[in-house]
Parts: C-alpha cells; structure tokens; sequence
C-alpha cells in the first residue's frame, strides 16, 4: 500500500461515502484542508495568473478564500448566492483585464481575466454556492452534523448512542449507532424528507431531517402534484390580469419565457406570502414517507466540533428544537406557509415554496405582498 492510499484511507471515515468524490465540491474543499494540515497547498496548482485574479476579486468584492474552488491552473469557480451572481459578473467586467463572455458550460457565462502580454487567459466560472456545495446554508450544516458525528464515532471505537438535546431539555436518542450517511446518497426514496440517516450495522435506525435556525424552506413544490392545479391557476389568471393587486410581465433581460412580478402601482414584488392556504400538506411535506419516520432537528451546526461531545461512548449533540409530530411545531413560527418567490432559473421565473413562517414576516421596506388563497382559486 503506497503513502497516498494509506493516507486517504486514514481520513476516509470523514467523508459521507468513505471517500473523496472529486465531482462534490465539498469533498474536495475537505481533502483541501486535510492536505495543508501535512504540509501539502493544493492552492498552489494555481498559476500566478490566477492567483493574482483572485486577489483583485477579493479586494474589489470582499470575498473569501471559501467563495473560489479551482478547476485548474488557469481556471477557477466564484461561489456566491445565486442572486448575487449577475451583478458581480456586470461590475467584474468593468474591472481592468477582466472581460464577459457568453461561453462556456454557464448559462449567463463567465469572465475571462487577460492582461496584455499574458500568454494565457484565466477562465473565470460564477457559480451558485447552492449547488456547487460550498457555502449552501442547508448543505454544509448537513455536512457539518453527518462529519462530525462520524468523526467521533472513529474515535470512540465506531459504535456511539447518539443524544440529541435542546436547552427546553428535549431529547432524541438513538442507540447502537455505527455510522450516519448523507441520505442523498444512502437510497431515500421518492418524497424522503431525511437529510442524513443513522445507521446500526448497515440498518437504518433513525431518520433525520436537518433545519437551520435562522429560518428556512421546508420544501419546494412546483413539481408536487398536489399544489400543481393551485400554481396553473395562478398563472393563468395573473396572465389575463385577474387578481387584484398583481401583474406578471415579461422579464426581457432573461433568456426563455420568465415573468416579474408587480403591484398595481408599477412596483416590483418579489415575494408573494400565502398564509391561507387550506390544510392537509404539512405531514408529508415535513416529515415525509419514511421508515423510521424522519424526525426534524433544528440547529445550526458549526464547522468545527463544538456541538459535538463524546463522552465514553456517548456523543451529545448541541440542537435548538426536535420536532415529531405536527403538535411540535405549532404555534413556534415554524409553521408551513406557502410562497412565492422570483427566481430566475425555474420555470416562468419563479418558484413555489413552503417556508417556516418566521421567514415569511413582510417589513416596511420589504417588496412582498400577502394574497388570500381565496384571491387566487
């Protein structure tokens, strides 16, 4: 067995599979870090070129050494929220050097970084910090619950109880657990709800779906054929101007047919809250068709493992809320409302969502607007 094989088999209880996945950029980011702390900069497979694109960007737009991933010498990713990702590349290419092309794999296209006399461009590619999964406010507290739960499994000999506790002294506990997967990758079916799943000796033991504390979605439903008949409704009659208070235009600056929303005064709206919409969704939209049901685990999990205690063979999880039922939720701001959010990637320009309904609260300044179901169907 060659050094390399015996070090990647070293820290190979840190990844969901058990390996590094080269096309998971979380992965990647992870060996990044396990190869600095042996020595070892991978960063420095970047030519001067690059590293200098990089330090202009970081200067101009405060970003972090997190927010880039490299492709190669010469090309590397910007990661950022989606909605920020045209604007940058507008004021990007108005830096010196820095040039938009409509290339590449990218559907509104990437930078090219060329000084004169600089024999080889750098490919500069903008991408959403949700997908790439990097940055992704939901994914990586996945990855920081599943990592550093696996990581204390190793060290206490690979078999743990698991007690998930809250400071109103909730308690989840899980017995005999042996590893947690990532359930994306561990076979949750069709309408799964689990975001990692515990498991004893290749059994699935618990499910768990992850929520973060400062507020989130709990599913989007464009696609759930349940909600299919309220959304063709809605676009139908907003088309033909019949709901009061609402028009959608055509988004002329967006490739295919995608729509903005506005007020009858001519003002943009970017989220429609629904707050009416009749019951009967939120079992299965939040807990799911699982075996074992799922249960919902809010809590923000840091990078490091400071939620995390093993204690002999017990592992204390840090969480701010556990919710089982549909009882649990009620009446703590979490409650499922449904949504309608501009986005410029789905179909007409916007998404279907149920958010938790601290999330949904409208401000003064805020460009969302409440509709009744009633307004609509």
């Amino acid at each position: 067995m060659d050094v390399l094989t015996k070090f990647l088999n070293s820290i190979s209880y840190k990844f969901p599979k058990g390996y590094p996945e080269m096309d998971n950029n979380q992965d990647v980011l992870l060996l990044y870090e396990e190869f600095q702390k042996i020595g070892i900069n991978l960063n420095e497979m970047l030519s001067s070129e690059a590293v200098k694109a990089q330090d202009i960007l970081k200067q101009e737009f405060d970003l972090k050494d997190n927010n880039f991933l490299n492709k190669s010498s010469t090309s590397f990713k910007v990661l950022m929220d989606d909605s920020e990702r045209r604007d940058f590349l507008k004021k990007a290419s108005g830096l010196n050097d820095f040039e938009f092309e409509l290339k590449g794999t990218s559907s509104i296209g990437r930078l090219k970084y060329h000084p004169e006399g600089q024999k080889t461009p750098i490919l500069i590619y903008v991408k959403p910090s949700n997908v790439q999964g990097l940055g992704s406010a939901g994914k990586q507290n996945e990855d920081n619950f599943i990592r550093n739960i696996n990581e204390k499994i190793a060290e206490a000999g690979g078999m743990v109880d698991i007690d998930i506790v809250t400071p109103n002294s909730e308690t989840l506990v899980t017995k005999g657990v042996t590893e947690v997967r990532d359930s994306s990758k561990g076979g949750a079916g069709k309408g799964a709800k689990s975001d990692a799943q515990f498991i004893s000796n290749g059994k699935v033991i618990q499910n768990i779906s992850l929520k973060k504390e400062e507020g989130f979605r709990w599913a989007t439903v464009r696609s759930d054929p349940s909600f299919i008949p309220f959304i063709k409704t809605f676009m139908e009659r907003t088309l033909n101007d019949q709901i009061k208070g609402l028009k959608l235009k055509l988004n002329q600056d967006a490739p295919g047919e995608k729509y903005l929303m506005y007020n009858d005064m001519g003002e943009r709206v970017t989220m429609i809250v629904i707050d009416d919409f009749p019951e009967g969704f939120e079992e299965r939209v939040i807990f799911g068709p699982e075996t074992p049901k799922t249960v919902v685990i809010k809590g923000t999990f840091s990078k490091d493992d400071k939620d995390f205690k093993l204690n002999n063979n017990k592992i204390t999880v840090q969480a701010s809320g556990i919710y089982r039922e549909l009882q649990d939720i009620k009446d703590t701001g979490q409650e499922p409302i449904f949504v309608i959010a501009q986005h410029v990637n789905m179909p007409n320009g916007l998404d279907f969502r149920l958010y938790s309904a601290d999330k949904t609260k409208l401000g003064p300044r805020s460009k969302g607007i409440k509709l009744s179901y009633n307004d609509i169907m």
